[in-house]
C-alpha cells in the first residue's frame, strides 16, 4: 500500500474529478479510433480476426500481437495511475476482477449495440461499460451484498447474449441452404448463370 495523500498529484487541484477524467477517455477514444483506421491498426483487427491471414499478407503476427500488447499496457498503465491519484493510494489488489468487467463491457456493448451501423466498436465497449456499471449499481441500490456482484455480472452476461441471438440468421442461413434461384430478386440474372 502505497499513500498518495502528501504528493501533489492530478486531483488535487479544485477541478471535479470528472471532468478530468472525461477529457483523458476523450482523449483516448479519439487516438485510438485514428490509430484503429491506420494501416497498422488494420493489420492489428485482422490478426486479432484471423491470424493465418495476416501470416499469408507476409505481415510478422507475432510483432503485431506484441504491438497490441503495448497498447493495452499502455491504457491499462494510464487507467491505474488514474485511479491511483483518484483514490489517494496505490495498492496490489486494486486491479482485482477488472478483466471481468472488461470482457462484461465487450460483450454487452457487442450484443446491444452491434447492430447499430453507425457506433463505432470503441463507443460500443464503452457503453457496455455503462450499462454494466448502471446494472451493478441498481443491484447495490436493491440491496445485494457486494459479495453477490459476481453473480450479478454472470447473469447480466447472459442476458446480453441471450438477446445477441437474432432470428434473421437462421432464416438467411436456410435460405441460402435452399438455392438461390428460388429465392433470388432478379430470377432472369440468376439463371443466366445456370
Amino acid at each position: 500500500n502505497i499513500p498518495l495523500f502528501n504528493k501533489i498529484h492530478l486531483f488535487s487541484d479544485t477541478m471535479n474529478p470528472i471532468i478530468i477524467i472525461t477529457v483523458f477517455l476523450l482523449i483516448c477514444k479519439i487516438t485510438l479510433d485514428l490509430f484503429l483506421k491506420t494501416k497498422a491498426g488494420f493489420i492489428l483487427k485482422a490478426t486479432g480476426d484471423n491470424e493465418q491471414l495476416v501470416l499469408s499478407l507476409g505481415v510478422n503476427k507475432d510483432l503485431i500481437k506484441i504491438m497490441g500488447l503495448m497498447l493495452s499496457n499502455a491504457l491499462v498503465a494510464l487507467g491505474g495511475a488514474l485511479m491511483a491519484q483518484y483514490q489517494g493510494f496505490s495498492d496490489v489488489g486494486m486491479g482485482t476482477g477488472i478483466v471481468v468487467m472488461g470482457l462484461a463491457s465487450v460483450i454487452i456493448g457487442e450484443s446491444l449495440f452491434g447492430r447499430i451501423k453507425a457506433l463505432n466498436a470503441t463507443t460500443r465497449v464503452l457503453l457496455g461499460a455503462l450499462v454494466y456499471k448502471l446494472a451493478v449499481s441498481i443491484a447495490l441500490t436493491v440491496g445485494l451484498a457486494p459479495t453477490d456482484l459476481k453473480l450479478v455480472t454472470a447473469i447480466i452476461v447472459v442476458i446480453a447474449l441471450s438477446l445477441n441471438k437474432n432470428p434473421l440468421k437462421i432464416i438467411t442461413k436456410q435460405k441460402i441452404k435452399e438455392g438461390g434461384v428460388l429465392n433470388a430478386s432478379n430470377t432472369k440474372s440468376a439463371q443466366s448463370v445456370q
